[in-house]
């Protein structure tokens, strides 16, 4: 909503948790966007055959009226090739106005289908400043 990140140090903090169900040799990819932008990209998980678990965490704390930092990690069961963690500076936002956080994830390859990448919870908190 707009407004959330009213102060210096509020700070809005996700979880999101799933499964790849592997056939072949496909490779998922995870994004995270914050406002529009891209912050994080898991570029090309290989997960084992099968079903595998994955949990991605984000933190986003206000910095500035148009500053915010974050972190995002990714956490996976028998998997390989991908970028655990990341953490960064988004500049030039307007946090008066509504950011949009989203998830998303896509398949590549042989054997890759509808279904390889499953969301099964998340959640998004906001924690005032301290």
């Amino acid at each position: 909503a707009a407004n959330t990140f009213n102060a210096n140090g509020d700070k809005v903090i996700a979880s999101y948790g799933g499964n790849f169900v592997t056939l072949g040799t496909e490779l998922t990819d995870l994004k995270i966007y914050f406002a529009g932008t891209a912050i994080y990209d898991s570029t090309g998980v290989a997960p084992a055959t099968g079903t595998t678990s994955w949990s991605i965490d984000v933190k986003l704390i206000r910095v500035s009226a148009t500053v915010i930092r974050y972190t995002v990690t990714l956490n996976t069961t028998g998997a390989s090739g991908y970028v655990y963690c990341t953490v960064g500076e988004l500049t030039g936002l307007t946090l008066s106005g509504t950011n949009i956080l989203k998830i998303t994830g896509t398949s590549s390859g042989v054997g890759s289908g509808v279904g390889d990448v499953i969301g099964k919870m998340g959640y998004v908190e906001f924690e005032p400043a301290a």
